[in-house]
C-alpha cells in the first residue's frame, strides 16, 4: 500500500472521530468540557494500544523510544502537541470557531517548510498548488464568518505548534514502529493535558455518567486509527506537508455525512464548491 491510501483512511478515522467528538461537546445534558474529553478520550485508546503491544512482536521494543536520539524527539512532539491542544482548547472561547479552524490549517503551512528543510522533501510546484487549494478551500469554507476574533489566533499558534510536532513525528517513526511510539504519543500528550488543568478534570470524571464513556471510546478508535495510519504514511514514503494538508480536508468528508446522514442542508451549494477544490488539490499532493 503507498502512503496515499494511509492517508486517505486516516482522514477517515479522524471525521468519525471529529463527529464523534462533535455530539458528545454539543449535548446539553454533558458536562464534559474540551480539556477533560481529550483526557477521557485518549486513555481507552492507550490501554487498548498497550494491550496489543504486550501480546505481539512489539513488547520488544516498547522502550526503544528512549534511545537518546529518539526520545529527545518524542519529548519534543509531546511536549508542541501539548501546547497545539492547550491553545487550540483556548480558540474555543471564540464565538464561531470556525476561523479557528481555519488558522489552524496553518500547520500545513509550517509542516511543508520545515519538511523542506529538516528532511529534505520535495520542492514541486504542484506540491505548493495542492497545499494552496486545500487552505483556499477551507477559508472560502468560513468566508461568511468574516468577523475575527482575538481568540481565533490562538488557533493560529495551534497550528504553528501542531505543525512542529508532525514533523517531530516523522523523525520518530523513521527510527521506531508507528504502533509504539502511537501508545507513548498519546499518553504523553494527555498527561501534558490532564496537567494543565488536574483538579477540573478529576472534577469532571467524577460526575461522567457510565454511559457517557461509550461514545469517548469509539472516539479515541477514530484518534487511534487517525494517528496509526498518519504514522504508517510517514514510514511509507509520505511527506509531512503532504499528509498534513490532505488531513485537513477532513471537514469535508464531516460535511459530506453531515449531508447524506444527518440531512444537514444548510449551505450545501458552497460546501460542495469547496469541498470540490480540496478534492483537486488532494488529487495534486497524492498524484503528483
Amino acid at each position: 500500500m503507498s502512503w496515499f491510501i494511509f492517508t486517505l483512511l486516516s482522514i477517515t478515522s479522524l471525521a468519525v472521530a471529529e463527529l464523534i467528538q462533535q455530539k458528545i461537546l454539543r449535548s446539553k445534558e454533558n458536562e464534559i468540557d474540551e480539556r477533560s474529553s481529550t483526557v477521557l478520550t485518549y486513555f481507552f485508546p492507550i490501554i487498548l494500544v498497550l494491550i496489543f503491544i504486550l501480546f505481539t512482536r512489539h513488547r520488544a521494543e516498547l522502550f526503544s523510544v528512549f534511545d537518546q536520539g529518539v526520545f529527545s524527539y518524542l519529548l519534543l512532539a509531546s511536549f508542541t502537541a501539548s501546547l497545539g491542544v492547550f491553545f487550540y482548547l483556548k480558540s474555543f472561547n471564540a464565538k464561531n470557531i470556525c476561523f479557528s479552524l481555519v488558522f489552524m490549517s496553518f500547520s500545513a503551512v509550517v509542516s511543508t517548510i520545515l519538511g523542506i528543510i529538516f528532511l529534505n522533501e520535495s520542492f514541486y510546484i504542484t506540491k505548493f498548488i495542492g497545499v494552496g487549494l486545500i487552505l483556499s478551500s477551507l477559508v472560502f469554507l468560513n468566508f461568511k464568518s468574516a468577523v475575527i476574533e482575538k481568540y481565533h489566533w490562538y488557533g493560529l499558534v495551534a497550528g504553528v505548534f501542531f505543525g512542529i510536532s508532525y514533523i517531530m513525528d516523522k523523525l520518530v517513526v523513521i527510527d521506531t514502529s508507528p504502533v509504539t511510539y502511537l501508545f507513548w504519543s498519546f499518553t504523553l500528550v494527555t498527561l501534558g493535558t490532564f496537567f494543565l488543568n488536574p483538579r477540573a478534570v478529576i472534577e469532571t470524571i467524577k460526575v461522567t455518567k457510565i454511559a457517557e464513556y461509550k461514545p469517548l471510546m469509539i472516539s479515541g478508535l477514530g484518534f487511534m486509527f487517525f494517528n496509526l495510519f498518519t504514522f504508517t504514511a510517514y514510514t511509507y514514503g509520505g511527506e509531512v506537508g503532504r499528509v498534513d494538508a490532505i488531513n485537513n480536508t477532513e471537514i469535508f468528508l464531516v460535511i459530506l455525512a453531515e449531508y447524506f446522514i444527518f440531512k444537514q442542508k444548510k449551505d450545501i451549494k458552497i460546501k460542495l464548491i469547496t469541498a470540490l477544490i480540496a478534492i483537486v488539490g488532494v488529487y495534486l499532493l497524492g498524484v503528483f
